[in-house]
């Protein structure tokens, strides 16, 4: 047999291997807009329940006229009427039959992602030494199914369907959301001091840019191959830029023009060769850092030219207050969700401080996890983020990285955006939490499985290039 013929014959072998191993991109076409599916519809309800973080504005319009309402303070289910708590409990029913008929492969998704699971094992730690235990015990459970049901969703769904299960809920958020504030603007616009600001069904102007931006991201991929997914890309992009300016939330408008520009530059980038591509890295840094540098100077003026003040609208000193509050119990924190609960405890201090007596937020991701679950929950948020931009990484320049990679990319890039946020790490029945959880699980397994397919070819390397020495070997025989 001669070389080439050696050679051919380990290919079909590497071909059959690597098919098995392509995503479900390279499988026959799945269409993200077919919404006829009833797993979808059933989840339809947990799915805006997280998105709203658990308050529906429709159902207590006491929220929306109370002025020093602060966002913070909405992302609990335990003030306003009680139907907010009948909605957790029925919302969480579905969750845990749905983690039960799921058991099996979560339980090894679980194993293999035993890192995200961390931190909600120290949320449930906490309670032994929480300000109130039995705060920390109800959101340590909330916690936890929430980041279980994250997981479910992440390898329960290709990650064609999670895009589409992403789209088809943020269809149902906008089109309720504009409908909300066209028929009934008592609950659909913000009216926490924010003349005109539209919420939508969301409790807050800020969680109705955010959580528009995390369901806006998705749309760029998937591959449009018809005209209607072109037209449904168009309407829904415009639609949710639309809505987003509407909000008036100024921290939602620069997170989805940092989220935009990052996903128009990783295109960018791709463009230039692997050679190439660190020398373009490179000799982008000093732009990046002459702006960071001038943001920094700038930053008062660039505060009042956002409809802000110097002072952030008070969050230096917030931060300020909060860091006081936090060093007298650093390694671990008062508890999970333990710390903001009115004029008590610790946060009491902290509200006096910050000279906001209705604080109920720290504004900042990684200083809210220091209050409740210490440096200890801080360093292993920093492990978990390593690992998640670390698998990011490794797949999103590669030749053969599928669309739905982007989409993982940007849900990383506004999780980033966090640390310097309102909280939104650790968040129960929050979409942010999820969504970050759904990321982090699905660029591991992207990674295993380029391994997989990186192991496949090198085999087939292998054998090729043995073909061809027991061919040589052959010639000199016969020679």
């Amino acid at each position: 047999m001669s070389s080439r013929a050696s050679a051919l014959s380990t290919r079909p072998y590497s071909r059959r291997a690597r098919t098995s191993l392509a995503p479900s991109a390279a499988a026959p076409f799945f269409d993200v807009l077919n919404w006829n599916q009833a797993i979808y519809w059933f989840l339809l309800l947990p799915m805006m329940f997280f998105a709203a973080v658990g308050k529906f504005s429709v159902l207590d319009l006491s929220d929306n006229s109370k002025l020093a309402s602060e966002y913070g303070s909405l992302q609990t289910t335990d003030s306003g009427p009680p139907i907010h708590k009948y909605l957790a409990f029925l919302v969480y029913i579905v969750v845990i039959f749905a983690l039960i008929a799921f058991r099996k492969r979560l339980f090894q998704a679980c194993a293999q992602n035993a890192l995200m699971l961390a931190l909600p094992i120290l949320a449930i730690a906490s309670t032994a030494w929480s300000q109130f235990p039995k705060v920390t015990v109800l959101y340590s459970g909330y916690i936890v199914l929430t980041t279980l049901f994250s997981i479910y969703i992440a390898t329960r769904f290709t990650p064609e369907r999670q895009i589409g299960l992403w789209l088809f809920n943020g269809t149902v958020a906008l089109a309720a959301s504009i409908a909300i504030v066209i028929v009934f603007p008592q609950a659909g616009v913000d009216a926490k001091g924010f003349l005109g600001a539209w919420q939508g069904i969301y409790p807050h102007k800020n969680i109705a840019a955010l959580m528009t931006v995390l369901f806006l991201i998705p749309v760029f991929s998937f591959e449009a191959k018809t005209k209607w997914h072109r037209t449904f890309r168009l309407l829904y992009t415009i639609f949710s830029l639309f809505f987003i300016v509407m909000t008036t939330a100024r921290t939602g408008w620069l997170q989805t023009g940092i989220v935009l520009m990052s996903l128009v530059g990783l295109k960018f980038l791709r463009k230039f060769s692997s050679r190439d591509r660190p020398i373009v890295i490179f000799a982008l840094v000093p732009l990046i850092v002459t702006v960071v540098v001038g943001a920094t100077i700038l930053a008062p003026y660039l505060a009042v030219l956002m409809g802000k003040d110097p002072t952030l609208t008070g969050r230096t000193e917030i931060w300020k207050a909060c860091i006081a509050s936090a060093m007298k119990r650093p390694w671990l924190g008062y508890g999970f969700f333990a710390f903001w609960n009115g004029l008590q405890g610790e946060a009491a201090n902290t509200a006096m401080a910050a000279a906001d007596i209705s604080l109920g937020n720290a504004e900042n991701g990684v200083l809210q996890m220091w209050l409740e679950i210490g440096l200890v929950g801080v360093a292993i948020l920093a492990v978990m983020l390593i690992r998640t931009c670390r698998n990011a990484a490794k797949v999103i320049f590669r030749k053969d990285a599928p669309a739905y990679v982007d989409w993982y990319f940007g849900v990383v890039v506004f999780t980033l955006l966090s640390l310097v946020d309102g909280a939104k790490f650790l968040m129960p029945h929050a979409l942010y939490w999820m969504m970050y959880v759904v990321a982090d699980v699905g660029l591991a397994a992207e990674v295993r499985r380029t391994k997989a397919i990186d192991a496949v070819d090198h085999q087939a390397a292998l054998a090729e290039s043995a073909a061809r020495q027991r061919s040589r070997r052959r010639l000199r025989v016969a020679s």
